[in-house]
């Protein structure tokens, strides 16, 4: 299989998955990490050893670091239980993954990415919003240590939405079933849903469907 051949990572309608797709090789420490502050470093530090140690490996420190680079919610004590994934969710960002996996690619050191937008779905401040909208937060988390465990954020960015994606589509469902079922007006409700484009729930039975 020649290099054009290779399937690139994540959406099926996303830039990296064309044939002619490059997925980036190692890049310089993004711009956060190279306008830190001696405090800012500090309280990275910090976050680091709270959030991030209740949150093994590489999604415990990209948390820790988001915790000390923009603090508010991230820095909570529950977060730890919003950076769960249910077995559910595992299966689809699985699948999601092992539709498009690149040469030599492994489920493991994809998962922190996924998990990295799921967590952030949880957060208040990100509802009805776009992946893009909140992009800038996620790689604070994304330090040059993650990216050694990880992959390079250029190359793990659609992982991520997916993860954000899904997660806040699935919320955004179970929302509208809730008022549905209490009458109170779900089609005006509808209007005002926010489209995350290639990741809702159609879009991915689309991708996955067997025999396409």
């Amino acid at each position: 299989m020649s290099t054009n051949d290779e399937p690139g990572v994540g959406s099926a309608r996303t830039a990296t998955d064309r044939v002619d797709a490059h997925i980036p090789g190692p890049v310089a420490p993004n711009a956060s990490e190279k306008a830190a502050a001696p405090a800012g470093a500090a309280a990275g530090a910090l976050a680091g050893g709270t959030a991030g140690t209740l949150i093994a490996g590489p999604i415990g420190t990209a948390i820790g670091a988001i915790a000390g680079a923009i603090g508010g919610w991230w820095a909570g004590s529950g977060v730890e239980k919003d950076a769960e994934i249910a077995p559910r969710d595992e299966t689809y960002y699985r699948t999601h993954y092992e539709a498009s996996a690149p040469a030599g690619g492994t489920w493991d050191r994809a998962r922190p990415a996924y998990q990295l937008g799921h967590v952030a779905a949880a957060n208040p401040a990100y509802r009805g919003r776009s992946f893009a909208d909140i992009e800038a937060d996620l790689q604070h988390g994304w330090t040059t240590d993650t990216a050694a465990a990880a992959g390079e954020w250029p190359a793990v960015r659609d992982l991520a939405r997916c993860g954000y994606e899904h997660r806040a589509n699935s919320a955004r469902a179970e929302s509208e079933l809730a008022e549905a079922g209490t009458g109170d007006g779900s089609s005006s409700h509808a209007n005002k849903r926010v489209d995350f484009g290639p990741h809702s729930p159609d879009a991915a039975r689309r991708e996955f469907r067997t025999g396409a």
